[in-house]
């Protein structure tokens, strides 16, 4: 380990208990006027360290706003370009009229590009103040944060960008809502941080559905429904978007239960098939959008082998790899 890397780990916890030093240390610098307790300071590393992020950065990015994790567009963004799943993220369009973006997931067969135009602005009644002295930044970041959660909402599930909780229409009181921990003054001449852009209007979600529990139960081990899909078929599991409710239901409390040998399963897939995208990404001959399609396929020729990730990656070099492109690719 470098020094430097060294260095790093002085400041980023391995335990519970280094954790809580760490929020106490942080919690008496005096530099977070607006986290009141060790066991605020605490929460909001707990809250980034989901997310991925070291605590300073957390701190620094994070509000907590009602109980519920938001971040400003920027941060979003660097979460998504930091996971193996993006392959792709690109500004295409920004004028003081519309900003557009796109980005390309590991899997899908083409980019998914988004826009956010000042007419919808309008409509949501956001056209006063920063947002015309600013209209192109107030654009873009709520274009960005639109785009982060439509195609990424495994990497971003129950966050909030910054200012959206503001307005939130799900609220249960009237007026606006002051957050637990306000924004840092800002210089009226310096242009505004992103995240300053970040309400959408969100209606009243309707009552879930079996499959929706399935899909809360998959939160709690980071893993989304295309990902317990893919894990059913390399299990040689039947599709579990053809099981009936109460299988639905059943599955989702096991997978819910703390310390259960199901969460415990996924959470080791979801680890090894990750070590699979990535490797799969530098695959020679390979188009960009057959990574998920040589990771799945590796995930489900050595499951019952048992094989571990560098077991199964090293069958994939002798044997696998030429049995995949014989196949056509297929995924």
């Amino acid at each position: 380990m470098s020094s430097a890397d060294m260095t790093l780990a002085a400041y980023v916890p391995t335990d519970l208990s280094s954790a809580k030093d760490i929020a106490l240390t942080y919690a008496n610098s005096g530099l977070l006027a607006d986290l009141k307790s060790p066991e605020q300071v605490f929460a909001v590393m707990g809250a980034g360290a989901e997310l991925g992020l070291r605590p300073w950065a957390s701190l620094r990015s994070i509000y907590m706003v009602k109980g519920k994790v938001t971040l400003s567009a920027a941060m979003m963004v660097a979460i998504v370009r930091a996971s193996p799943l993006c392959l792709k993220w690109r500004l295409v369009e920004s004028t003081d009229k519309v900003a557009t973006y796109e980005t390309i997931r590991v899997g899908d067969d083409a980019p998914t590009a988004m826009s956010f135009t000042i007419e919808q602005a309008k409509r949501a009644k956001l056209d006063s103040g920063t947002w015309l002295t600013y209209t192109e930044s107030m654009l873009r970041a709520r274009c960005k944060a639109n785009l982060c959660r439509e195609v990424y909402p495994d990497l971003l599930a129950g966050v909030y960008a910054t200012g959206e909780m503001e307005q939130d229409p799900r609220d249960e009181y009237t007026g606006t809502v002051e957050p637990s921990r306000p924004e840092p003054a800002r210089s009226p001449a310096a242009e505004p941080d992103v995240q300053d852009a970040e309400y959408e209007p969100v209606e009243q979600p309707a009552q879930p559905s079996p499959f929706d529990e399935l899909a809360s139960a998959l939160l709690g081990v980071e893993m989304s429904p295309d990902d317990f899909i893919a894990y059913c078929a390399s299990t040689k599991a039947s599709d579990p978007r053809a099981w009936g409710p109460d299988r639905l239901s059943a599955v989702a409390g096991q997978i819910a239960a703390p310390g259960s040998q199901a969460s415990s399963d996924l959470r080791e897939w979801r680890d090894m098939r990750a070590d699979m995208l990535k490797r799969a990404v530098n695959v020679d001959k390979a188009p960009a959008d057959a990574v998920q399609g040589i990771a799945d396929f590796i995930m489900r020729e050595t499951h019952e082998a048992g094989r571990d990730a560098d077991a199964a990656w090293a069958w994939w070099e002798q044997a696998g790899r030429d049995m995949y492109f014989a196949q056509g690719g297929a995924s």
